[in-house]
Formats: C-alpha cells, sequence, structure tokens
C-alpha cells in the first residue's frame, strides 16, 4: 500500500492512518524481501497469505508503540523478522517511524534466549 499523505504544516509524508489506527505505508520492500529470504534459507516456504499476515502483525506493532511509547515489548518472531528488514531499509524506517510515531523507534536484543529457552524458528506457527 502506498500513501502519502499532506500534513498541516505542508509537508509530505510516507506515512497515512487506516481507520483501525494502523498505520499505512508501503509495504512492497518487506514483503519482497520476506519471500526472497523464505527463498534461501527456510524449510518451508512462506506463503503470500503469511506474509501479509505478519506485515499487518507489525503494523499493529508499530500502532501499539504508538499508544504506549514508555511500554518496552519483545515481539512475536514473525513480527521481529519483518521489523528487522524494515530496519534495513534505513531512510524508509526513518520516515515511517518520525511520521507516524514522531520519534525513531531503536531496536535492542535484550531477551534474546537469555534463559537458555529454545527459539523457535519463525515458519514454526501454533
Amino acid at each position: 500500500m502506498s500513501a502519502l499523505a499532506t500534513s498541516p504544516k505542508g509537508e509530505t509524508s510516507v506515512v497515512t492512518t487506516d481507520d483501525r489506527g494502523l498505520p499505512v505505508f508501503d509495504t512492497h520492500v518487506l514483503e519482497r524481501v520476506l519471500r526472497m529470504e523464505s527463498e534461501a534459507h527456510d524449510p518451508v516456504l512462506i506463503t503470500g497469505e503469511q506474509i501479509e499476515a505478519d506485515v499487518l502483525a507489525y503494523r499493529r506493532f508499530l500502532r501499539d508503540r504508538k499508544l504506549a511509547p514508555g511500554v518496552h515489548v519483545v515481539p512475536l518472531v514473525q513480527v521481529d523478522r519483518v521489523w528487522h528488514i524494515h530496519i534495513l531499509q534505513t531512510e524508509h524506517y526513518r520516515e515511517v517511524c518520525e511520521s507516524y510515531l514522531g520519534r525513531f523507534l531503536h531496536h535492542a536484543s535484550l531477551i534474546c534466549g537469555a534463559g537458555g529457552e529454545r527459539i523457535k524458528p519463525w515458519h514454526t506457527r501454533e
């Protein structure tokens, strides 16, 4: 979804909001990279439906960060995978963060297997 909006100051934004308060921005690159990564590395290829669901979950994650900016959460593995891909699109990620959240959303791996638990691969769906 590609969307541009104009702010009251006349600035163009890469993000709009849908009727659920979810950010709407161009996700084509995220979707394409998810598919390419899956083809290169995953024993079970990701489906188009899974890609849509993961990107939607990421958009919900961003909305939740906007609604509760001081709350730190560990996102689902599927959300984290999309987040990593988005962060690597540095200019677009910065624009989405600043336009939608009003700030840059930093990523830190604080709890990655700290308790010795086994981390399930992203494609393991429950």
